[in-house]
């Protein structure tokens, strides 16, 4: 079981998932891409197709 607790930036409102995954599925090494960033005229854009991507930590 996998425990993931943090606190959205905008509304400063907790957050909790709790998900159960394989061992094979679990990525050492990697970290979840952004899914929130800030366009030019500093609106936030969140990009629903980047909640599968990973990347390296560091």
């Amino acid at each position: 079981m996998v425990l993931v607790e943090g606190s959205d930036p905008v509304t400063e409102s907790s957050l909790l998932q709790v998900d159960h995954d394989r061992l094979e599925d679990i990525l050492r090494g990697r970290t979840f891409a952004d899914l929130v960033s800030a366009e030019s005229q500093g609106r936030r854009r969140v990009d629903f197709g980047a909640l599968d991507r990973t990347r390296p930590i560091g």
